[in-house]
């Protein structure tokens, strides 16, 4: 409920500029009433599936260990947890095609690598997933060439602005962030296929959009 809800509001930011004034003002009164009523929802739901009584301080322990349960789970195991799990929880796609063996399900995964000092039944962001993953050197080297990636491709010279695609790149950025808090949004193999339809997408898009403005500067030459 809370992801789709901010997948929303990341929707509304992004075009807000675009709308005109009148439906700016019901955009915003609109996104208050939805975020006032998400409010309570939620809590009403944490309160129903944490909290066996009415005690505030049972109910204030469970909601800090949700929201600050990833950085503490990463200071003390994402540099060193006795072991790394070789890809298989980030890229078990590329495994598969390598040939390499993969876990069925997170079930399966969790036994593979139980000399681990921690698994993914805990938030430890999407950074640890990597340093799990591949170690901190090689997860650091890693989500450079990521940054190098997005830094590039949204960039844009002087006088361009954003089009669809990078709208697109930007959403896939946004989850990859805002998702991330708790674990990487795109791994398990559902998540990978999720990112390489994005990145597939991304590709048609942005080429139709400089073949579109190549024909535009020829008909101007």
């Amino acid at each position: 409920l809370v992801t789709i809800i901010f997948s929303f509001f990341f929707l509304c930011v992004v075009f807000y500029p675009y709308l005109k004034d009148k439906y700016k003002i019901i955009a915003r009164n609109t996104l208050i009433a939805i975020g006032l009523f998400v409010a309570i929802v939620f809590i009403a739901i944490t309160v129903g599936r944490f909290v066996e009584n009415s005690s505030t301080e049972v109910t204030n322990f469970f909601l800090q260990n949700y929201l600050g349960q990833s950085m503490i789970k990463f200071d003390n195991y994402g540099l060193d947890a006795n072991g790394i799990r070789y890809g298989d929880r980030t890229v078990p796609i590329i495994r598969i095609l390598l040939g390499l063996g993969t876990s069925t399900n997170f079930y399966e995964r969790r036994e593979l690598y139980s000399n681990m000092l921690i698994d993914d039944s805990y938030f430890y962001t999407f950074v640890g997933d990597f340093t799990l993953d591949y170690g901190p050197v090689w997860g650091a080297f890693i989500m450079l060439l990521m940054v190098c990636f997005f830094n590039k491709r949204l960039k844009l010279k002087q006088g361009n602005c954003y089009r669809l695609s990078h709208l697109l790149l930007l959403y896939v950025l946004f989850q990859w962030c805002m998702y991330g808090f708790t674990l990487w949004p795109f791994a398990e193999k559902m998540g990978n296929v999720k990112l390489i339809v994005y990145l597939i997408v991304y590709s048609v898009f942005r080429y139709q959009e400089i073949n579109k403005l190549r024909l535009w500067e020829k008909k101007l030459v």
